[in-house]
């Protein structure tokens, strides 16, 4: 049997500090380590993607293509810790994407809820069965998670709206309640301009953020907060008016004029 090739993704950067990442690579080094099987090289993770929604797993997509290039051997391991790893986003999508690496000659080994190794070279009924039953279950749980959290922020927002209820537990620094409205502290627009256009002359975050606290003194939360979003093209903030449409009204802070 060839080398194992690990693939390790995580949703959300949050993640990054908790336990998603040491446990994928606790499992596969165990799998190794178990079978004496060698771990190749290649890089292989897409942390901070989500496998439900569209944005592209660029890593699992260069594994496919290092297959084609022969990097990647007939006989050689994907080691993920679950077939949702791979993809949350249904039955259909998450067959054809394990199928493209079966067919291609190498095999697949997952750690949850079992170890269980896929082989390329064998067609059996059961993989299908287990594979599309995993697909789906993700894709379900991900799919009622999502409308959870719409729903949710939905009425966050419409609290907000209609009641000034503060939103999320947290107003963002550069607002203030004022009586049941959210009202743009006076000073904030010049100082995010202010940010913008320093960082645009390449001055990083500690000197910039001296500069705001000299500056801007009685901003408070808005210098840190100003600060990160100054990587960003546009900024605008949502204010609590409703438009022609019944959607928010937004204020633009920065426009791509700015850069």
């Amino acid at each position: 049997m060839g080398v194992v090739h690990s693939y390790l993704r995580f949703s959300d950067d949050s993640q990054s500090q908790g336990d998603s990442l040491r446990r994928q690579i606790a499992k596969r080094d165990e799998f190794c380590k178990r079978r004496g099987l060698s771990l190749s090289n290649l890089k292989l993770a897409d942390l901070g993607r989500s496998a439900y929604r569209g944005n592209k797993q660029k890593a699992l997509e260069e594994f496919v293509k290092a297959i084609d290039r022969g990097i990647v051997k007939p006989g050689d391991i994907l080691a993920v810790e679950a077939i949702d790893r791979l993809s949350r986003k249904g039955v259909r999508p998450t067959q054809t994407l394990v199928n493209n690496i079966l067919n291609r000659g190498v095999h697949i080994a997952v750690f949850f809820p079992y170890e269980r190794l896929y082989r390329a070279d064998t067609d059996e009924i059961g993989d299908t069965i287990e594979i599309a039953t995993a697909a789906y279950v993700a894709h379900l749980y991900s799919k009622n998670l999502s409308e959870r959290i719409s729903s949710y922020c939905s009425d966050a927002r419409e609290g907000a709206r209609t009641n000034g209820k503060k939103p999320f537990g947290v107003i963002p620094a550069w607002l203030e309640k004022t009586g049941d409205h959210f009202t743009i502290k006076p000073g904030a627009p010049e100082a995010i301009h202010y940010v913008f256009h320093r960082s645009i002359e390449g001055i990083g975050n500690k000197i910039l953020c001296q500069e705001m606290n000299a500056t801007f003194p009685a901003l408070g939360g808005i210098i840190s907060g100003a600060c990160r979003l100054a990587t960003g093209t546009v900024i605008w903030l949502h204010t609590d008016a409703v438009d022609e449409t019944g959607r928010r009204a937004t204020t633009k802070i920065a426009s791509q004029d700015d850069f």
